[in-house]
């Protein structure tokens, strides 16, 4: 049941490409919690994804899931930046090296809190505004890889 946003995937393979990057997923899954699925279920999700995203060009170092409800107040569930700061801590990455792309308000808080610029990309965004996202985060990009 999982689908790819072909215009996202194409996206995301044009810049690993161009700018040599590799990605990070960070996701909340309050299913988990709320016993709709359990974290094996999930890691198979993931699996699944990345080896799917690696065939067409979209290479995934790393899955951080948070698997607690919204109301437990976890420090790891987005808009909280506890998963994206053990990401950084992990791959002993640069904040202001990195870029989070997120669909929702809560990705880009997250994004902010945890020191890394993020860009805000739903599906429901108008083609226009698309372009503009798009051609920022690649102007991001275009600064930190000089």
């Amino acid at each position: 049941q999982v689908v790819l946003i072909n215009n996202n995937v194409d996206f995301l393979k044009s810049i690993s490409m161009k700018f040599d990057v590799d990605f990070i997923v960070v996701t909340n899954q309050a299913g988990v919690e709320m016993g709709l699925l359990n974290i094996e279920e999930v890691n198979q999700i993931n699996r699944y994804l990345a080896v799917e995203l690696l065939l067409l060009g979209v290479p995934i170092l790393a899955f951080y899931v948070c698997p607690h409800h919204w109301d437990t107040q976890c420090k790891c569930r987005k808009p909280k930046p506890g998963l994206i700061k053990k990401a950084i801590y992990d791959f002993n990455l640069k904040p202001a090296d990195c870029l989070l792309i997120g669909d929702r308000d809560s990705d880009i808080e997250a994004g902010d809190s945890a020191g890394i610029k993020s860009f805000l990309l739903p599906e429901s965004l108008l083609p226009e505004d698309r372009l503009n996202t798009l051609e920022r985060i690649e102007s991001f990009l275009t600064r930190i890889k000089d």
